[in-house]
């Protein structure tokens, strides 16, 4: 209830009108992967330019943006790279914000590249939030937060192109979308305090 409380906040801000894809992470690169996460928005835009191919199955200009919450001591690199890979214009560092629930709520998708994780809170507040969420699956976390694939997409880490691909499949199967949501409210449930109780009070009962 208090999620979903923050989530409903007002938020002034234009930003968040605009369709997004958002990564809630520390923007450390000895754990977090945030590169790899650019590069494969740089590969999906790149495959569908021109904006008038009739090829592409999502053209560029309905690709969302990308949005990243967070701090952290790697912010000039993550930063230079968007630079070089000419992504000014899409790619957003939000920084630190006290209440990302709004963000997290109004995005098109969620997005987590990471080369290990302890437990990765923002997944389960996006599974709560009814979030379709691709993540890397690396050790450890995401692959139990997201029911071994069947609540949220599940890539390779450090895997650009699988990244891409899974964000990609997203935007243009609303079949997927539809499947990975209904299993994301299915066991999004399990972390709710009621379920939590009620299956520590099984182990003693």
């Amino acid at each position: 209830d208090e999620l979903r409380r923050r989530a409903d906040m007002p938020v002034d801000d234009e930003l968040i009108q605009r369709p997004y894809m958002l990564a809630v992470e520390r923007i450390e690169e000895s754990q977090k992967d945030i590169k790899t996460l650019v590069r494969a928005y740089k590969i999906l835009c790149d495959k569908h330019e021109p904006v008038g191919s009739s090829s592409a199955k999502v053209q560029t200009e309905s690709i969302p943006y990308l949005y990243i919450i967070g701090k952290g001591r790697d912010e000039a690199r993550i930063m230079a790279l968007i630079d070089s890979l000419q992504l000014g214009e899409r790619v957003r560092l939000l920084g630190f914000k006290a209440n990302p629930a709004p963000w997290i709520k109004n995005a098109r998708l969620m997005v987590h590249s990471s080369k290990f994780e302890g437990l990765p809170t923002v997944l389960i507040e996006a599974l709560l939030l009814g979030k379709t969420i691709i993540s890397s699956d690396c050790p450890t976390g995401p692959r139990e937060i997201l029911d071994y694939g069947r609540a949220g997409i599940l890539v390779e880490p450090g895997n650009a192109q699988a990244m891409a691909d899974a964000i990609e499949n997203v935007l243009s199967d609303a079949d997927l979308e539809r499947r990975i949501r209904r299993g994301a409210a299915e066991y999004g449930s399990n972390f709710l305090p009621s379920k939590i109780i009620e299956s520590e009070l099984s182990k003693v009962l």
